[in-house]
């Protein structure tokens, strides 16, 4: 499955920089300069854009996720790479090999 790549590989993943991203009221706007394309992710997905933007890996934004919600660590990694799977098609995030 595609998404058990995302969380097994050593990748990190980065906006494109043909993305920006602000949060308004609570929620995050994401726009595709080349699409003229607008998304809204809500608090946590503000929160996970934020850390993908310091660089963090799947592995540490899951850590992240099941310290702060109750959630597990493996329910976390799935939904985060369910979330980012998404961005992804949306040419919002692109993948690269962890250094």
């Amino acid at each position: 499955m595609f998404y058990s790549r995302i969380i097994a590989g050593p990748f990190v993943f980065t906006l494109s920089p043909r993305a920006r991203y602000r949060a308004v009221a609570g929620e995050g706007v994401v726009i595709q300069l080349d699409r003229d394309q607008i998304v809204v992710v809500n608090e946590l997905g503000l929160e996970l854009l934020e850390q993908l933007k310091a660089g963090a890996t799947i592995a540490q934004l899951a850590t992240s996720v099941s310290a702060n919600y109750e959630v597990t660590f493996s329910r976390a990694s799935d939904d985060i790479a369910h979330f980012i799977a998404e961005l992804q098609a949306q040419e919002l995030v692109s993948q690269q090999a962890e250094s």
